[in-house]
């Protein structure tokens, strides 16, 4: 391209004035967007305890601020993000306020960043298109709504590939760019684990640049290996204090690893004991089922080996699923906007700045994909980029798919989706014209691919907002409350059926026994539809004064299962009382 920069390379005079521009417009572009979005965002996170991994990390951080900075065991979850809280908490106390203003302006910086990194790869108009859809961006303004640790993973990232971008062409001042690339490198990965498979992908892109010049190559490559073990070397000496044990990280691989494949894996996160979602029972539950199965006491590596080896076999033994499942994993990797502890979809309702917004995963994916496969071979700087998006969606593959899981590929979308605008504007028009239904057909087939659920279970963890806050707010005893949330949720997800159970249990506590009961029918012959779900719509049936269906459904419970204890207790009080009169 002709407006493309090398290096450190300034344009000067009019073209600096237009960067500068290009600069200040996306400035303010971010910042109205997360002042907007911060307006609707901040009562909700202020009003209710945060849930998940949102949760681990406020009570971890404000454990930190407390004064517990080392701890007594290992680290189970990525520690850059709850230290940040940590260390915030300890200058403002547990503000929740204090977390997201912060968070906004880390997001601007890292749509400052974005610009650049376009205009090095493409040119100043596509550093403007980049920065203007990194400002604009939902799940950027969503994720930095959150305590998550996402924000990170977003600013760490653009950082990282802005660096190692400019490492290349170089002839002198190799070591010192390397070695802040593997500095910041580090740091993304202790915030996302997963990128620590971006280091083979860097080292060998390093060699391949410089192999003419094998020396200086080499000192490219230690360089870049000092800065991440710096980075590395606080946790390392955490995990060495409080266990004796060389842990690079954390500890959690091997059962992450084996929820993603096993017998009961759907693609999606699949607890080690059903029910017991939270992270706080993730080590627990790890640790007590390895050291029941060995019949001894478990190291923390000890405990990732085992469930890391399970994970193997179940890919040994049966190749064809594990395949499918790998596949599908890729799949859900691209397909359109999946759910987590708290949806997109949720926000859109309380955030203008997201439910107007038409820069969404849905929409910036395709163009990114088709600029990604237009521009490999004429962008050798991108070929890089592109390598390591492919590490980040096989890093799903072995494991298992959250939305925020491949958060950290959205710097190389967004690039990627400029550099095709820019691309196809900067075509003269008549090659234009001869090239447009290539194009089209190409934009068609990705829109195609990332929007149309082909894959059962695309949409099913949509609604999953509403249905955390329903929960929360059914433990707080706000029953009419938590009412309101979980119909909300079964209207954004009509087969979100754990929502529907939670529902005739907050109608039960409201004495609203009929519609209780009319809800647990529409759940009956789903895997959701529990003995205890079967018992409870008996009971509400007798509440509601419909004995005979009553009767009938515990009698067909019984059938299914005859040692059910409460089934025949209820369903004997219910044939010895007179009509009306019901148990309590």
């Amino acid at each position: 391209m002709t407006e493309e920069m090398h290096g450190d390379e300034m344009p000067s005079g009019s073209g600096f004035l237009q960067r500068s521009g290009h600069f200040v417009v996306v400035f303010l572009v971010a910042v109205s967007m997360r002042v907007f979005h911060l307006f609707f965002s901040v009562p909700e996170v202020g009003r209710d305890r945060p849930m998940g991994d949102a949760l681990s990390y406020d009570e971890w951080g404000f454990r930190i601020a407390g004064g517990e900075w080392i701890g007594s065991e290992v680290f189970y979850q990525d520690p850059f993000y709850p230290y940040f809280l940590g260390l915030l908490y300890s200058l403002v106390g547990r503000s929740y306020f204090a977390v997201l203003l912060v968070q906004a302006c880390i997001g601007i910086l890292t749509v400052l960043l974005t610009v650049q990194l376009a205009s090095l790869l493409f040119g100043r108009r596509a550093g403007l298109f980049a920065g203007l859809l990194a400002a604009l961006s939902s799940e950027y303004l969503f994720y930095e709504g959150q305590l998550l640790k996402e924000v990170f993973v977003a600013f760490f990232m653009t950082l990282f590939l802005l660096m190692l971008v400019r490492l290349f062409g170089l002839k002198q001042g190799l070591g010192k760019r390397a070695f802040f690339c593997g500095l910041v490198l580090g740091c993304l990965c202790l915030n996302r684990g997963n990128a620590l498979l971006f280091v083979p992908v860097v080292g060998l892109s390093l060699f391949g640049a410089y192999h003419h010049d094998l020396k200086f190559a080499v000192r490219g490559l230690c360089a870049l290996g000092v800065g991440l073990l710096l980075a590395f070397l606080p946790g390392v000496a955490h995990n060495l204090f409080v266990s004796g044990e060389l842990i690079l990280t954390t500890a959690q691989a091997g059962p992450n690893f084996y929820m993603g494949n096993n017998p009961r894996a759907t693609g999606f996160y699949v607890p080690l004991r059903p029910d017991r979602e939270m992270p706080i029972y993730e080590r627990l539950d790890a640790r007590e089922l390895a050291e029941e199965a060995l019949g001894r006491k478990l190291t923390p590596t000890e405990v990732s080996q085992y469930w890391q080896k399970k994970g193997f076999d179940f890919i040994l033994e049966n190749p064809g699923r594990a395949g499918v499942l790998f596949l599908k994993k890729i799949y859900l990797f691209l397909a359109s906007e999946g759910a987590d502890t708290v949806d997109i979809d949720y926000y859109r309702d309380l955030s203008p700045a997201l439910a107007w917004n038409p820069i969404r995963y849905a929409v910036l994916t395709p163009l990114a994909l088709a600029g990604l496969l237009l521009l490999f071979r004429s962008q050798p700087r991108l070929r890089t980029l592109v390598w390591i998006f492919l590490m980040s969606m096989a890093s799903v593959g072995l494991f298992y798919f959250f939305s925020r899981y491949r958060f950290v590929v959205m710097p190389i979308l967004l690039v990627s989706a400029a550099g095709f605008l820019h691309h196809v504007l900067e075509l003269e028009f008549r090659t234009r014209s001869r090239y447009l239904g290539g194009v089209a057909c190409l934009l068609l087939g990705m829109i195609l691919l990332v929007n149309v659920p082909f894959v059962q279970g695309v949409q099913e963890s949509r609604g999953t907002g509403y249905l955390n806050r329903g929960i929360r707010r059914a433990w707080a005893m706000e029953y009419e409350e938590a009412v309101e949330d979980y119909q909300r949720a079964l209207e954004i997800n009509p087969g979100l059926h754990q929502g529907r159970i939670f529902l005739s249990s907050a109608l039960i506590e409201l004495e609203r026994f009929g519609e209780a009961a009319e809800t647990l029918k529409k759940v009956k012959g789903k895997p959701e539809f529990t003995l205890e779900a079967w018992y409870g719509l008996g009971w509400a049936l007798s509440r509601a004064g419909r004995a005979k269906e009553a009767v009938s459904e515990l009698n067909e419970l019984l059938e299914a299962n005859p040692g059910h204890v409460l089934a025949k207790t209820l369903l004997q009080s219910l044939t010895k009382q007179e009509e009306g009169a019901l148990p309590h």
